[in-house]
């Protein structure tokens, strides 16, 4: 039998797990890309939303190009 708490405990695990892929893309592509020295990381709760804010100091990209 699934209960909600089994539902809760699975839906908090697939969240952390997407935090941490989200976190280890930005990483890898700073690492590859932005030739950074310097990576400043925020993990937050603002009201019901959770935020990570992501600064470098690295080469950044032109929007306007298409890769």
């Amino acid at each position: 039998m699934i209960t909600s708490a089994d539902t809760a405990h699975t839906s908090v695990s697939r969240s952390r797990r997407a935090i941490f892929r989200i976190y280890q893309e930005l990483f890898t592509n700073i690492l590859r890309h932005a030739e950074a020295e310097h990576v400043s990381v925020e993990l937050y709760r603002r009201d019901t939303a959770l935020v990570l804010a992501v600064e470098d100091d690295g080469k950044g990209c032109d929007p306007r190009v298409k890769s």
